[in-house]
């Protein structure tokens, strides 16, 4: 078979080709680049991030009051959105045996964004007292509650005022016992209990006061009859979640309902509020109360909160430009050294 001669026409044709390919291959990636640029800008989420962290594990973190989850893994994240309403103001953490921090929010994070804050709670420290006082003739009365400047008073008698969710009150087991305390702040709902136990020498006798927000009256549903007692009964679509009632606890959805007793001629509820890890909280005012043996069905749709995610800055449009002359300079060279 006669050997095939390559003339260099061909040869340069070839090289041709093979300098086309590369500079397609090139603009190519470069476009690529691009593309996943533009795609991580669309990646952002509609919502931002309140990212809480703390050093207690189960520490309760309250936004306004309302309970929004507990501190399980060094942080909280709460989601947060610019179109979800009035924006929450303040924010606490708070654990059993520790004093409560308090401190305003900051502004809503960007959607896509997390704004985080850190909170270092510390112990409950033994009061001291300025006069020294026989220690077998002293004990303490401890009131811990949610709300900062509470007026406390023992019989009557002012006491003092809460700072960082508690109060000390000494006790002389020399002296005649008190009957019961009050617990009261402008705006709020004052809270009275029985004391019921003196403190022996030494010891702490802890209260746990919650004081709830002044509100007008909820309306009342006419009809029913029987016991002081109506029902909320609370539909979710998620069992298991966690139903507050102002901030008490009333128990966890089951089965797609919990069904929640109340007295009718005591003081009403004002808002309620489902929780659970992994969705968005939800919360809402008492606009209607039940009447007597009636019942007051609320609705509540938790939706799963969307994980936070970062956003990267989209590739700037000179990025477009700059893969086209690329491509453009590596055909023209592989062009010269053809010929």
């Amino acid at each position: 078979m006669s050997p095939v001669h390559v003339s260099l026409d061909d040869k340069r044709c070839i090289l041709g080709m093979k300098g086309i390919s590369w500079a397609i291959l090139t603009g190519m990636v470069c476009l690529y680049l691009v593309s996943c640029g533009a795609f991580a800008q669309n990646t952002s989420s509609n919502q931002g991030w309140y990212v809480i962290h703390c050093n207690v594990y189960g520490a309760e973190v309250y936004f306004d009051n309302m309970h929004v989850g507990n501190v399980l893994s060094g942080t909280l994240s709460v989601p947060s959105s610019s179109s979800a309403g009035i924006p929450y103001s303040t924010y606490s953490v708070e654990m059993g045996g520790y004093q409560t921090y308090t401190s305003n929010l900051p502004p809503i994070p960007a959607n896509g964004a997390s704004v985080d804050l850190y909170v270092t709670l510390n112990p409950i420290p033994i009061p001291t007292l300025t006069t020294p006082v026989p220690v077998s003739s002293l004990g303490w009365y401890q009131i811990h509650c949610n709300v900062d400047g509470a007026t406390v008073l023992f019989d009557g008698m002012v006491e003092g005022q809460t700072q960082q969710g508690s109060i000390y009150v000494p006790f002389m087991t020399t002296e005649t016992p008190y009957h019961n305390f009050t617990v009261e702040k402008a705006g709020y709902i004052p809270y009275s209990g029985d004391v019921g136990i003196v403190p022996l020498a030494g010891q702490i006798v802890e209260f746990n006061v919650t004081l709830v927000l002044a509100a007008t009256p909820v309306s009342t549903i006419q009809g029913g009859f029987g016991s002081d007692t109506g029902w909320f009964a609370v539909h979710s679509n998620v069992d298991n979640a966690t139903v507050y009632f102002d901030a008490d606890v009333k128990g966890e959805i089951a089965q797609g309902v919990l069904e929640v007793p109340v007295n009718v001629s005591g003081t009403p509820y004002h808002a309620f509020s489902v929780t659970k890890e992994g969705y968005t909280p939800y919360g809402a005012p008492l606009t209607v109360y039940p009447a007597a043996g009636g019942s007051v069905d609320l609705n509540v749709t938790l939706k799963p909160a969307a994980s936070p995610t970062t956003t990267k800055a989209p590739f700037p449009s000179g990025v477009v430009v700059l893969a086209i002359l690329m491509g453009s300079m590596l055909y023209i060279v592989t062009r010269r050294r053809a010929h």
